[in-house]
């Protein structure tokens, strides 16, 4: 590709020219270019500016907006010729959009990614480092987010209500301090949601000591 389709705004002039599109289909040609922009921008996990678009980046925008545009002009009403029935020649005919879109992946694939989903994926899932250090895997939540796990401790009252709550890393020594201690508090009565949650020592870093939860070894705030 030229310096010429550097931005959004001369490919759309491009594939305006290259291909028989209607006044509704070009009106809107910078945002499909856009659109593919974001997409390739998405895979390969570089930013793309709207008006500088490395030569590198420029085959796969266009060959999936061209892939979009076609799609647009089989959807519009009247005779036409079925863009989709078109096939690959010496010169610059019009592809299918299938084509075009095999084409544009094909191109992604040779980019490749900047940072490669399975493996950084698997990165994050071995560690997370808090502000204190301690190290914590990761899991994915079923919501796409990535949180951390966690182990767990409870200290219950005589009733069954949870007073005291840990977390640290799995495995981690009850001596070590290395936790994070809430107290819940509650109103009068058993079995009834918490009216409150102090902090060991006033704070959620993950710097205190399980087995030093209650009387007067902790303060909480």
């Amino acid at each position: 590709m030229v310096a010429e389709l550097s931005s959004i705004g001369s490919i759309a002039t491009h594939i305006i020219e290259v291909m028989p599109v209607s006044t509704g289909i070009s009106g809107n040609m910078a945002e499909i270019v856009d659109q593919a922009r974001q997409h390739v921008a998405n895979y390969t996990g570089v930013t793309i500016g709207s008006n500088s678009i490395g030569a590198a980046y420029q085959p796969a925008i266009i060959n999936f907006a061209k892939s979009e545009t076609v799609g647009l002009i089989n959807a519009e009403p009247g005779e036409k010729i079925r863009l989709a029935e078109l096939t690959i020649d010496d010169g610059n005919d019009i592809l299918s959009a299938k084509q075009y879109e095999l084409l544009g992946t094909s191109n992604l694939k040779a980019l490749g990614r900047k940072i490669q989903v399975a493996k950084s994926v698997s990165w994050m899932a071995e560690q997370i480092i808090s502000g204190s250090g301690t190290q914590f895997p990761l899991i994915i939540n079923s919501d796409g987010s990535i949180g951390k796990k966690f182990t767990e401790k409870m200290d219950n009252s005589s009733s069954g209500q949870p007073i005291y709550v840990g977390e640290a890393g799995p495995g981690t020594n009850t001596g070590s301090p290395t936790w994070r201690i809430k107290k819940l508090e509650y109103d009068d009565g058993d079995f009834k949601p918490p009216t409150g949650i102090l902090w060991a020592s006033g704070n959620t870093n993950f710097d205190k000591v399980w087995d030093s939860r209650s009387g007067t070894n902790e303060a909480y705030s």
